[in-house]
């Protein structure tokens, strides 16, 4: 399954096996956008960084008449000299949850998933900090070691000295740093790709077997044309007018979606039947009528296994909406104990009849009222993770899935969501016109299967099999045989 199918084909039809790598540039090729500039404004925010001080480093920059990056980077870096690493660490994930996981564009994890199903390797290489880009790879399936960015020197208090290690990773040391991971790993800039946005990048775009310009700046544009250089464009994060009106519109779906429900009560059904159908029903509706489409494969497994344990991977606030567009009736959720607190949505879910737990402690005994609907002929749809995963990675799975299904002796039916954060990102209001959600029913576990002794288990191997549906796969790293090594690099001051 493809949602960009032009996009990836010829990732899709080329050379296969990690001696293929792939090289992303960060910011306006992976994420919409500048990362920094959430970063710096969150730093002020925090403390962390004085205004002064950061208007004070930009007039040096801009006096000085050099330009570039460079000249910035050494003046922002030598600002943060006596400030304790691990502030900027806890910073770094705070934009990334506030701001940067709702600017992953679509297409770049496409081709992202693309390259990883060939067995390629996927390394980002930008002139941003391990604090911007160690959460995004993170969110992406790539690992922190194949993260290549400037490096900040720390002393052994933990606290910058305003020094960086050489080269820092813009224009020509973007270059160096990549041709220093192939040594280390195998390979060569003949066989792999980079995808990058900026005439800066040149050093490294000229050398690669597969150079790919995204979203390009003017300069590295008419390069492209002259080179005759795939020129991708991704179509941007940011809500405009279309997502701002169709949002409008689905919202305006729950008007008829509460008339289906109030149907249902006159007909002598319960609030709970009444609630189901207003909500199955804004989710034929209102995604329509907000420009989001739902493409759904193996649906047939739901129809087949009833009651059942449905366990879906948790990344949008428009999973619920596509959990009961799928299971239309006759099901419970099981929800955090903060939703029953909530003044918008508790009401609705109580009286939905939705099962509130506690995510730390409390432990099984607190799914008995589960157990007792799964008993009466509800299938229960739940989040195995506990809460919402940044972006598509999943993360920990819970035993409590199994538990419920070994006990009432139903089946278990994995339900993988690829991209509902496409559509409604954490921490948005506003869907984006123009998506199409991909949903994949996988077939049914027997609960005969499982081993009661070891749920965790089987809840750890279910991960990695969806891992794998969402084209998370660890590719296998060539060995590094007699490949040479680079010698410690000297510091900057």
């Amino acid at each position: 399954m493809s949602l960009f199918p032009a996009l990836t084909r010829d990732i899709d039809v080329g050379p296969e096996g990690p001696a293929q790598v792939a090289f992303f540039d960060l910011d306006r090729t992976l994420v919409d956008g500048y990362s920094v500039l959430p970063f710096l404004a969150e730093a002020v925010a925090t403390g962390l960084l004085r205004p002064g001080r950061l208007f004070a480093q930009v007039r040096v920059v801009l006096e000085s008449g050099q330009g570039g990056l460079g000249p910035l980077l050494e003046q922002l870096i030598a600002g943060l000299r006596g400030e304790r690493e691990a502030d900027l660490v806890a910073l770094g994930e705070r934009v990334f949850e506030r701001h940067t996981s709702a600017r992953i564009h679509p297409e770049a994890r496409a081709l992202v998933r693309a390259h990883r199903l060939r067995g390629h390797r996927v390394v980002i290489v930008t002139s941003a900090t391990r604090y911007q880009a160690e959460p995004v790879a993170r969110a992406l399936g790539i690992d922190p070691e194949d993260v290549l960015c400037t490096r900040l020197v720390v002393n052994a208090e933990g606290r910058f000295t305003g020094r960086w290690y050489l080269p820092g990773c813009w224009n020509e040391g973007k270059r160096m740093h990549a041709r220093a991971w192939l040594r280390r790993h195998g390979g060569a800039l003949a066989d792999a790709s980079f995808y990058t946005d900026s005439h800066e990048d040149l050093p490294l775009l000229e050398r690669v077997g597969r150079p790919r310009v995204v979203n390009p700046d003017s300069r590295l544009l008419a390069r492209a044309a002259m080179e005759g250089w795939p020129v991708l464009r991704f179509r941007g994060r940011r809500a405009n007018g279309e997502s701002l009106l169709r949002t409008g519109l689905s919202l305006s779906g729950f008007y008829g979606s509460a008339l289906a429900g109030a149907g249902r009560l006159l007909r002598g059904g319960s609030v709970r039947e009444a609630l189901g159908d207003a909500v199955a029903t804004w989710s034929r509706i209102g995604m329509p009528l907000a420009g989001i489409s739902l493409r759904v494969t193996g649906e047939q497994y739901l129809r087949a296994a009833r009651p059942a344990v449905v366990v879906f991977n948790h990344q949008s606030a428009l999973d619920a909406l596509i959990i009961a567009r799928l299971l239309r009736r006759d099901f419970t959720g099981l929800c955090k104990r903060e939703l029953e607190r909530d003044l918008l949505f508790g009401p609705a879910f109580r009286a939905a009849g939705a099962i509130f737990v506690d995510r730390e402690g409390g432990g099984l005994a607190q799914l008995r009222p589960a157990l007792e609907a799964l008993r009466a002929g509800q299938s229960l749809a739940m989040a195995p993770e506990g809460t919402r995963s940044r972006a598509t990675l999943p993360g920990p799975f819970k035993r409590g899935a199994f538990y419920l299904a070994l006990r009432a002796r139903v089946p278990l039916v994995p339900v993988v969501i690829h991209n509902a954060v496409d559509a409604l990102p954490r921490g948005s209001f506003m869907l984006r016109a123009g998506t199409t959600i991909e949903v994949e029913v996988l077939p049914p576990i027997d609960p005969a299967t499982f081993n009661a002794q070891h749920l965790q288990a089987h809840a750890d191997a279910l991960r990695v099999r969806y891992l794998e549906v969402l084209g998370f796969q660890v590719p296998q790293v060539l060995p590094a045989g007699a490949a040479e090594t680079s010698d410690p690099m000297p510091l900057a001051s």
